[in-house]
């Protein structure tokens, strides 16, 4: 089925990640715990130049897949935010992956794209990629996945920062990279309060 509709809604019984992360009292995007992640499924689909991709081909990397839409103000707003942060981490084991929910995509994205520069990687989204997920609550949303390939937040919606601060997103990213990827008998998350520079 061609995704016709603003928003991709899968039955409850498909939803398997939706729940994990939303926002804290002051607005920060709130990350699950180590030993409660899930694995994320393994995404395949192309990008806007025909190349295949497959989110598994990225493991032992941080990757922030970015659901938006053309039609997306929001998405719009908060593209110089991933921009930056794929620039900032360019090379520290950190990928931005943007994937273009449009229901006519390969037809209208392209077009979108030459007049809207990005720095990151682009692929299609399908009904079925959302499926995987857990279902697409709106745009746009960001599915954070760790070192180890699994899901590490998700978060709807986009939120201005608060002036002269970092972003939460920012932070959160931050975080995952410090991370690192899981060693047996060793706790997740150490050092995540630590910034990067």
């Amino acid at each position: 089925m061609r995704l016709s509709h603003p928003i991709i809604l899968i039955p409850t019984a498909c939803v398997i990640f939706v729940t994990s992360v939303l926002f804290d009292p002051k607005g920060r995007p709130m990350e699950i715990p180590g030993t409660e992640r899930r694995s994320a499924p393994d995404i395949t689909t192309t990008d806007t130049n025909g190349v295949s991709f497959r989110l598994s081909d990225y493991k032992g990397k941080v990757v922030l897949l970015n659901f938006w839409a053309t039609w997306c103000e929001p998405c719009e707003a908060e593209r110089p935010l991933l921009m930056q942060l794929q620039s900032a981490y360019d090379g520290k084991g950190f990928e931005v992956i943007g994937v273009a929910t449009d229901a006519d995509g390969p037809d209208k994205v392209p077009g979108f794209l030459a007049l809207h520069r990005t720095n990151y990687r682009i692929v299609y989204g399908s009904e079925a990629i959302a499926e995987k997920l857990g279902g697409i609550r709106g745009f746009p949303t960001n599915v954070f996945i760790d070192r180890d390939g699994n899901i590490a937040a998700l978060v709807t919606g986009y939120r201005q920062p608060p002036l002269f601060k970092k972003h939460p997103i920012q932070t959160l990213v931050e975080n995952l990279i410090l991370q690192g990827p899981s060693r047996p008998s060793s706790s997740a998350g150490g050092g995540a309060n630590e910034n990067i520079h």
